[in-house]
């Protein structure tokens, strides 16, 4: 395992001419793209840039996004990727936790951002502006610049090689540290399982800023000297068009966008697979109601391959291999080449030090991929890590085909009279309904039942009402009872993260007090 601009070398070595990058129809060979990050790489060092420093990536889904990562690599530095969703003080606080030397920004980010800039008078900028300004990335990359670095800036492995920050619910968020290690095993793990080449072509989609779009995407695709097609704003018919028009051979996709895509395909009643070239598609960052998972496999006869990721996890960890057997519900299995796993029941860790291992519970990770720690949260990293082991405060189970199931959150995880509920199952039952487009299930203080299994759904059509949902649950044969929605309310949106997800501490928030 070396630094990951290494691996970027080789395939800008072995690939020169094969377009690496197309962004609204400008196309980067290797070639172009080595030199770019050539080029800022030496500003940057020539700048003060040194081993360990940290620099922000505040900037759109683009060629200079990725340019950013790989010259940063190449002076030793960390990358700091900074969600564009982020509120002007959760920037300012990335800038201050990370302690961040340089910010890598557009000129959008940068007029938002000018009383940030002017209370950080020593932060340093590059920004995507006009050629003739020093500090632009046009004109570092048409500026031949000799380095006058030392040579001794070089990043080792175990050096970290990012700090994500994740945008969590509640609080500041959080920096994850990630080694070129993590890295590096993460994305040649993705690399071996699903048989990348360079013949392959990625329609990127997710954001760049979350490990579903860089390391589960993106940076195989570049290290096995792939194309990469990004679509910086998500349209369900754009990402149709494209996959048709590039001849895309994998994608992926946030649950959401699996949701819009199946709807979509619906509309275009004249619409033919075989115009496809997918090989696979993979799909993740939360439950997908399973007949949207069937109607998508069978229309495009290739797998959606679930993947179980984690920002402490460099990427996923969990998903179907090529060739596997797939089975509906099912994540897939956990990635033997980095990384191992152990299930423990939830109420054990309240008995410190005595783990009791099940089929379903808490699931623990540990292995190549695995954070070393937070940034600057001696607590967290205290809270998370048990033994060697990293707690993801996820519920799972695992069947004896060693499958993995998702069951939610532990946080999430419902007690109504005494019972364990999994939000998920009830989702999935309630998302059969023909007239459900989506719904999110929570627990809302009860008087009587402590939390009460609480169903809010946003309908197809006008015409659905909560009576309709809850007769619904109530007709089945295969949800128990005490998981039936007490209160169900009917809304147009469900509020999402900025990585998609749905916001379920926001839905608290706003239905915890509210009675039907």
């Amino acid at each position: 395992m070396v630094n990951l601009a290494s691996y970027l070398d080789r395939s800008v070595l072995e690939h020169p001419e094969n377009i690496a990058i197309e962004e609204s129809g400008r196309q980067v060979s290797y070639k172009d793209f080595g030199k770019m990050a050539e080029n800022l790489a030496s500003y940057l060092s020539n700048a003060g840039v040194k081993r360990n420093d940290r620099i922000g990536i505040l900037l759109p889904m683009s060629v200079d996004y990725l340019a950013s990562f790989y010259a940063t690599w190449k002076t030793g530095a960390v990358a700091v990727p900074i969600n564009n969703r982020f509120s002007v003080d959760d920037i300012q606080f990335v800038i201050d936790d990370a302690g961040l030397k340089y910010l890598l920004l557009s000129e959008q980010e940068k007029e938002r951002l000018t009383p940030v800039l002017n209370r950080n008078a020593s932060l340093k900028t590059v920004v995507q502006g006009p050629e003739d300004t020093e500090n632009s990335f046009g004109h570092i990359y048409k500026s031949d610049h000799e380095s006058k670095g030392d040579g001794e800036n070089w990043a080792l492995d175990g050096d970290d090689a990012m700090v994500m920050y994740t945008s969590g619910t509640t609080g500041k968020p959080k920096g994850v540290r990630q080694s070129h290690r993590n890295n590096s095993s993460s994305i040649h793990m993705v690399m071996d399982a699903w048989k990348l080449k360079s013949t392959d072509t990625l329609l990127n989609n997710v954001p760049l800023f979350h490990v579903g779009g860089l390391q589960c995407g993106t940076f195989p695709a570049l290290f096995s000297g792939g194309r990469i097609i990004l679509l910086p704003k998500w349209n369900a018919r754009e990402w149709i068009d494209l996959s048709i028009n590039k001849k895309a051979t994998w994608s992926g996709l946030v649950s959401t966008m699996v949701v819009d895509t199946v709807n979509n395909i619906k509309s275009m009643g004249d619409l033919k697979r075989d115009k496809f070239t997918y090989r696979f598609i993979f799909f993740g960052g939360s439950p997908t109601p399973d007949p949207i998972i069937s109607y998508f496999n069978e229309f495009f006869k290739v797998p959606l391959r679930e993947i179980y990721g984690l920002t402490e996890a460099a990427g996923f960890i969990v998903s179907y291999a090529e060739g596997q057997k797939w089975k509906l519900g099912s994540m897939g299995s956990i990635m033997k080449q980095v990384g191992r796993f152990r299930i423990v029941k939830p109420e054990s860790f309240s008995d410190k030090g005595q783990l009791k291992d099940s089929r379903e519970g808490v699931l623990l990770l540990q292995g190549d991929t695995i954070t070393p720690g937070y940034l600057n949260r001696p607590e967290l990293n205290l809270e998370r890590f048990n033994d060697g082991w990293f707690n993801t405060k996820d519920i799972v189970r695992v069947d004896d085909d060693n499958l993995m199931y998702y069951l939610g959150r532990i946080d999430e995880m419902i007690i109504s009279g005494g019972e364990n509920i999994y939000p998920q199952e009830v989702e999935g039952f309630i998302s059969s309904h023909p007239d459900v487009k989506e719904v999110a299930v929570i627990g809302i203080p009860h008087e009587r039942w402590i939390e009460a299994v609480t169903a809010i759904v946003v309908p197809k059509k006008d015409g659905l009402s909560p009576n309709d949902i809850i007769k619904f649950c109530e007709s089945s044969t295969s949800l128990a009872s005490y998981k039936w929605p007490k209160r169900v309310f009917i809304t147009d949106e469900l509020p999402k993260t900025g990585s998609g997800k749905i916001n379920k501490a926001m839905l608290k928030e706003i239905y915890g007090s509210k009675t039907q």
